[in-house]
């Protein structure tokens, strides 16, 4: 006999694993401090890249367009603005990187935690259906040995 409550349970626990487990598997085997560590280094490498873009982009337009003849203490003024521009923007990436890793791992472990709440769940359930069903030979001898009970097949 099929367990309706049961099988409702199943049908949720599948359709976790067939579209969002694969979101949360790597944070399975991973703790709190190595996730979010991994993705502050991505994201300054990422930071860096976009910060070289612009940076690079936006020198490339003021020199075509504004600054042809550029002296020397202009250059460095500006070497020294890019640098301590970099800086800053690297601090603020990294920081919205670090919340947003750190907000996900939350997230995922809530949803971790809820899954393995319901594979205990489901665990029980069979229990209780197992504790609750006796052999049919059980009833037909009459007895409570198993071992005593002969097939007869």
């Amino acid at each position: 006999m099929l367990n309706e409550k049961r099988v409702k349970h199943m049908i949720r626990m599948a359709m976790f694993e067939k579209y969002e487990s694969r979101d949360y598997n790597s944070m399975l085997h991973t703790t709190k401090k190595d996730y979010v560590s991994f993705h502050d280094m991505i994201g300054t490498i990422v930071g860096t890249v976009i910060y070289l873009v612009a940076a690079g982009g936006t020198a490339a337009v003021l020199y075509m367009f504004f600054l042809s003849d550029i002296n020397r203490v202009v250059a460095i003024t500006g070497i020294i603005a890019a640098v301590i521009g970099y800086i800053v923007f690297l601090y603020l990436y990294r920081r919205l990187v670090h919340r947003r890793a750190v907000r996900r791992y939350a997230k995922a472990k809530r949803k971790i935690n809820r899954i393995k709440k319901d594979w205990e769940l489901l665990e029980q359930m069979y229990e209780e259906e197992a504790s609750r069903m006796t052999p049919q030979a059980y009833q037909d001898e009459g007895t409570r040995n198993p071992a005593a009970v002969e097939d007869n097949g």
